[in-house]
């Protein structure tokens, strides 16, 4: 019997909110922590105070840590994707260094419908969250998103997204993974690709999806 599995769900009246979730990743991170551990752990101090410092910014909360690895809960998608970008940028002209390499993310994000679950761990209430959407935005974040830039959907219908002022059309293509509109927000400095991906393998459950991804910088 999974007692893990049945003590988190036997409850089937999950209430069902409205969230954004975003996962991030670190680009190597074993070989960073193989080749010089003290410089990591002096690494991730300042990433984690990077973090926690625009999660007050966007309203981000951290919803639990996995080695050096984040999820990060929103109420809105473009919170969580103007913290993406905000944090990317960051990290370009404020690197962070392990020996003589530069921490680099993935960060992976969708809004969407998700399962709210209050988790009693070790006496204490934790709040969780669980379906498509938080699968669909770990999927962002390791199938989708390339080093240092951003990769984001909506699990759902929505016609436009709006990011600091600048919209974003959702655009469906009935070709795999083609390229769709280009733009460019003068603000925030990024170039934002719309793809349809119809039946992706590779995405692992996620059948069809439309994906943002934002180049932060024409060049690294």
């Amino acid at each position: 019997m999974n007692i893990l599995k049945f003590s988190l769900f036997e409850n089937k009246d999950l209430d069902m909110v409205e969230k954004t979730i975003l996962f991030t990743d670190i680009k190597g991170s074993s070989d960073l922590w193989g080749n010089n551990e003290d410089a990591m752990f002096k690494a991730l101090d300042k990433h984690e105070k990077q973090i926690l410092n625009f999660c007050k910014d966007y309203d981000g909360v951290v919803l639990k840590s996995i080695g050096d690895s984040y999820m990060i809960v929103f109420d809105e998608l473009e919170n969580a994707v103007e913290f993406a970008i905000t944090l990317q940028k960051d990290l370009n002209e404020n690197k962070i260094k392990v020996g003589k390499e530069n921490i680099q993310l993935r960060i992976g994000i969708c809004g969407g419908k998700v399962y709210e679950k209050v988790v009693k761990r070790q006496d204490k209430d934790l709040v969780d969250y669980f379906g498509d959407t938080v699968n669909i935005a770990s999927r962002m974040e390791s199938k989708v998103c390339e080093v240092g830039d951003v990769a984001f959907t909506y699990n759902g219908k929505r016609d436009k997204i709006e990011i600091d002022g600048y919209d974003v059309d959702a655009i469906d293509f009935k070709e795999n993974c083609r390229i769709g509109s280009r733009k460019r927000s003068e603000r925030l400095l990024t170039d934002v690709h719309n793809y349809m991906c119809k039946n992706v393998s590779n995405l692992k459950g996620v059948s069809e999806v439309i994906a943002y991804k934002i180049k932060i910088y024409d060049e690294k």
